[in-house]
């Protein structure tokens, strides 16, 4: 069932609304987000917010996500051009972010939640099976 929770904040790339457990993430505008099971919006970016605000509005409306069920992180891509993934960590208290470089075509493979491939490519785009 999808709901309006807010008026001014929303999400720029479809490719990046993640579903996990009782928290949606998404990356908006001005920061990356996660929505409670509260509906509250809670940024979550702040350690990333230089780099994050340096993305032109074209490069955030490419940023796909992919969730990496065996080592709970969120990989943010912003596209084809982009060799470097920002890496949100899920399974830690708060919120923490780290960077990593992509330097294959296909660097990174990891499985969602059924199981399926997904992989993280900097030639074409990132294939996304849980933003639907």
């Amino acid at each position: 069932v999808l709901k309006k929770v807010s008026n001014q904040i929303g999400a720029i790339a479809s490719g990046s609304i993640l579903k996990l457990k009782d928290r949606i993430y998404f990356a908006g505008t001005e920061s990356f987000y996660y929505i409670t099971g509260t509906d509250q919006i809670i940024p979550i970016s702040l350690a990333i917010n230089d780099k994050y605000k340096k993305f032109s509005e074209t490069d955030k409306k490419k940023i796909h996500c992919i969730y990496d069920v065996k080592n709970a992180e969120i990989y943010v891509h912003t596209g084809a051009k982009s060799r470097n993934l920002l890496v949100l960590h899920t399974n830690r208290d708060a919120p923490t972010w780290t960077e990593r470089s992509v330097r294959d075509t296909k660097d990174i493979i990891v499985s969602n939640h059924d199981n399926n491939l997904s992989i993280i490519s900097n030639a074409n785009r990132v294939d996304n099976p849980l933003a639907r």
